[in-house]
């Protein structure tokens, strides 16, 4: 190690000494014909951010260049592959309290390590950015898999039935509008340019006339630095815009009929509003009301069974957003899972990677 001056390693700071470690080990990789498993204890004690960036790439060399392993402890995100969550594990210590009968009065405690299961990356990343305090800013924003939707109870109920179905929860991030999705594409195309990998990103829009104008504007092949799709969302009968010309539908008329329904009705009767009758709920589905929107139809059904009161308006922001918040916390014990049909689990599902 140079750095003008003729101290011995052993007089120099920390980080010096780290580096020319590294460096070493290093060297004999490239050089020893043995085979090596490398044991590395937190890499990146004493050095700035660029060097550990740097240190990552070497052990990513070593590793797949030379076959040789490395298995390291880290508490810094330049160690981690957010596009191989593989096999890095993060784990959870247990504080046991435990007595010795040849020391009566004392007690004494041990640590009960092990690693936490997760059911997806998605989730184990999650948990590790809670544990290193990373935030979107520190560039964990985007995943290698992404699903792009207009609203915040898009996303809300999306995770509710990936949960419901026991399927893995993506990422998901929601824009605030129909209209904002193109400006985060572009925006994400441009952070993509500096990742190790190509994201996926796949746009929702609600079957209304602003989600189906903005929707037309987006040009997958446009993104250079990530791959963009588009999926339509389908009503809870598995209709998509491609196969009936007619009628507009947002994420609540993707969910079972009777489920929106029954969660409306708590906070109508809540109110001391008439609750939406059993027959009303079944005509759901005829003719005459099957191309309305969900939240307009209930409204409609409240305010008939209600001529005497102020009329009940359920299709605005804060409604939508006390519906969501209530439906989506009793899931369970609406049984959502049980009452989804085949196509709306063959949606979900087609959404998993």
């Amino acid at each position: 190690l140079y750095d003008g001056n003729n101290h011995g390693i052993a007089s120099k700071g920390s980080g010096a000494q780290r580096a020319v470690f590294l460096s070493l080990m290093q060297f004999i990789s490239q050089n020893s014909k043995k085979n090596i498993i490398w044991g590395v204890d937190e890499p990146e004690a004493f050095l700035q951010p660029r060097l550990q960036k740097k240190v990552a790439e070497v052990f990513a060399e070593i590793v797949t260049t030379k076959k040789q392993p490395v298995i390291l402890t880290t508490h810094s995100q330049h160690f981690i592959d957010l596009n191989n969550l593989k096999n890095t594990y993060l784990f959870k210590g247990n504080v046991l309290s435990k007595k010795y009968k040849r020391k009566p009065n004392e007690i004494f405690y041990e640590m009960d390590t092990a690693p936490i299961n997760t059911n997806s990356d998605y989730e184990k990343a999650t948990l590790i950015k809670q544990h290193l305090g990373i935030s979107n800013n520190d560039g964990w924003e985007v995943f290698p898999y992404n699903i792009l939707v207009e609203g915040e109870e898009d996303k809300k109920y999306l995770e509710t039935l990936f949960t419901a179905l026991d399927f893995p929860v993506p990422n998901i991030i929601f824009s605030g509008g129909a209209s904002k999705i193109g400006g985060y594409l572009q925006y994400y195309n441009i952070f993509a340019q500096d990742l190790k990998y190509k994201p996926e990103f796949v746009c929702i829009f609600d079957n209304d006339d602003e989600g189906r104008e903005q929707s037309k504007k987006i040009k997958p092949n446009s993104y250079t630095y990530m791959n963009v799709s588009l999926v339509q969302l389908p009503r809870y009968d598995g209709v998509t815009r491609d196969l009936i010309q007619q009628g507009d539908w947002e994420i609540e008329d993707f969910l079972p009929p009777e489920t929106v329904l029954e969660t409306i009705n708590k906070i109508i009767k809540r109110d001391k509003y008439k609750a939406i009758k059993k027959t009303q709920i079944d005509d759901r589905a005829k003719a005459a009301h099957i191309n309305k929107q969900i939240l307009k139809y209930a409204e409609e059904c409240c305010n008939q069974n209600n001529p005497e009161k102020t009329p009940f308006k359920l299709d605005d922001d804060g409604r939508k957003k006390q519906i969501c918040l209530k439906l989506c916390e009793a899931a369970e014990s609406l049984d959502l899972k049980e009452k989804l049909n085949k196509k709306q689990k063959d949606f979900i599902k087609s959404l998993v990677k």
